[in-house]
């Protein structure tokens, strides 16, 4: 007679180091200062060098402003840079480029997550020292540093519910209702300078509209950070 055998439940194994390990750009501030000021100094060499070389004023400056500006764009894409964050044993493990951070969440005294222009993430330490990885939006694609820190926040709000702990979570300046009033006061400012400058004085500067635009990416950020903080 056939006996028939139950089969064990088949185990799900998951790789937990595929879940958890996130993969995300950022930029280099240390690496994009030095390149800003190494731009400067050629600018400030090159119009002193040119000054003493050519009569002419306006070739003088075109020359000047224009190699800095061309060293600036070839060595741009060093700005951007690769690292990998995963929280494991409630222990922060950051990798950025050749550097590797170990961060224990409990030494964490507060954090900070800034949505402007890509994302600035602040991290304060119990013992005073500070980390700041910034992922901005014109030298990177910054939704990877964005699902990293989404990932942290989650993680990190878990671990203090279940250890009972402290750990401060510093509003981004887009999060306070202050804002929202400051804004209001900066694009009516805005927009009556735009009027009066176009129907009084026929004439509108490139600050203006600078300007102009610099509030509506405020106010993209503003609208972003209302919205994530109805998310949670």
């Amino acid at each position: 007679m056939a006996m028939n055998y139950l089969k064990p439940p088949q185990l799900k194994v998951i790789d937990n180091k595929s879940i958890t390990e996130q993969d995300f750009t950022y930029t280099s501030i240390k690496y994009t200062l030095g390149l800003l000021g190494i731009c400067f100094g050629s600018l400030i060499l090159l119009i002193l060098v040119f000054t003493n070389l050519l009569d002419k004023t306006d070739i003088t400056l075109v020359l000047s402003f224009s190699i800095p500006v061309i060293i600036f764009f070839i060595f741009k894409k060093n700005i951007k840079r690769f690292g990998k964050g995963q929280i494991k044993n409630g222990v922060l493990f950051l990798k950025l480029d050749t550097e590797m951070l170990t961060i224990d969440l409990n030494e964490i005294e507060n954090y900070k997550i800034d949505h402007y222009n890509g994302v600035i993430f602040k991290v304060k330490l119990k013992s005073g020292k500070k980390h700041q990885i910034t992922a901005n939006d014109n030298f990177c694609d910054a939704s990877s540093f964005e699902e990293f820190t989404d990932y942290f926040e989650s993680n990190i709000s878990n671990y203090k519910n279940e250890n009972n702990l402290e750990i401060v979570r510093k509003k981004s300046m887009f999060e306070y209702k202050l804002m929202f009033y400051v804004l209001i006061i900066m694009t009516i400012a805005a927009v009556g300078a735009l009027f009066y400058a176009l129907y009084f004085t026929n004439k509108t500067s490139g600050i203006l509209f600078s300007s102009l635009g610099i509030i509506l990416i405020m106010w993209a950020a503003y609208y972003k950070a209302q919205m994530r903080k109805k998310e949670k």
